[in-house]
């Protein structure tokens, strides 16, 4: 009968705490809108060229020319960029892709392809 009632008490310690946190992130204004990345699918510049019609060249230049914005497109982990695959899926939906596919692969200060 103690193992039983040793296993409840922690079941219900156990409960207790996660009782508290959730508390916590509601009196704290979290939402599961904002805690929705936990979820997200996050890729690397080699995989995301993978999925999407533009070389990892072209994606570092479009993300240094603007296209892509820190924060809501990627994040960086010390020096590697993570790519955040929803809110790029969301930008392909509304972009040009003709359009932009000749234009990254210009380095920036240069025209007409030449430095």
């Amino acid at each position: 009968m103690a193992n039983a009632e040793t296993e409840l008490i922690t079941q219900l310690e156990l409960i207790r705490q996660a009782t508290a946190l959730i508390e916590e992130a509601y009196a704290s204004g979290s939402s599961a809108e904002s805690n929705s990345h936990a979820h997200e699918t996050y890729l690397s510049t080699k995989q995301l060229s993978e999925r999407v019609p533009f070389s990892e060249g072209a994606l570092r230049n479009m993300k240094s020319n603007g296209e892509f914005v820190s924060g809501r497109h990627f994040t960086k982990k010390g020096t590697k960029t993570i790519w955040i695959w929803s809110a790029v899926e969301e930008w392909l939906r509304h972009h040009d892709h003709e359009h932009l596919t000749a234009t990254p692969f210009l380095s920036q200060g240069s025209k007409n392809g030449r430095s």
